[in-house]
C-alpha cells in the first residue's frame, strides 16, 4: 500500500491567491504596451462580434416563437374546420347575415310599394281632374 499525501486546504488558498496576485502583476506591467492596446482592441472587437452573435440568435429565436404561434394557429384553425366548429360558426354567421339582408330587402319593397301606390292615387286623382275638366 502506498501512502497518499494529503494537501493542506490553506495551502492551495495560498496558492491561489498567489496566482492572482502575479496575474495581477503581469497585466499591470504590460498595461501601458503596444501589445496590451493590441490585445484591448481584439478584445473590444471580439466582444463586438459576439453581442452581434447574441442579438442575431435572439432575433431568430425570436423569429420562430413568433413562427411557431403562427403554427399553432393554424393547426387549431384546422382541428376547428375537421371538427365542423369553423364551419358551423361560419353558417351560423351567414344565415344571420342573410337575415338581415332580407329584412333590409323587405323594407325596401315596402318602401317601393308605398311609394307605387302614392304614385297610382296621384296619377288616378290626376286623370279624374283632367276628364272633369274638359
Amino acid at each position: 500500500m502506498s501512502e497518499q499525501k494529503r494537501v493542506d486546504p490553506s495551502r492551495i488558498a495560498e496558492e491561489l491567491r498567489e496566482l492572482g496576485r502575479q496575474l495581477t502583476e503581469a497585466v499591470r506591467s504590460v498595461a501601458g504596451s503596444e501589445e496590451a492596446q493590441k490585445l484591448r482592441q481584439e478584445l473590444a472587437e471580439g466582444l463586438r462580434t459576439i453581442a452581434k452573435e447574441v442579438e442575431e440568435v435572439t432575433e431568430k429565436v425570436r423569429e420562430r416563437e413568433e413562427t411557431q404561434k403562427l403554427r399553432e394557429q393554424a393547426k387549431h384553425l384546422t382541428e376547428s374546420v375537421k371538427s365542423g366548429e369553423a364551419t358551423k360558426k361560419l353558417r351560423e354567421e351567414l344565415a344571420d347575415a342573410l337575415s338581415a339582408l332580407n329584412k333590409q330587402l323587405s323594407h325596401l319593397v315596402e318602401r317601393l310599394r308605398e311609394q307605387a301606390e302614392e304614385g297610382e292615387t296621384a296619377s288616378s286623382a290626376g286623370e279624374s281632374q283632367g276628364q272633369g275638366g274638359e
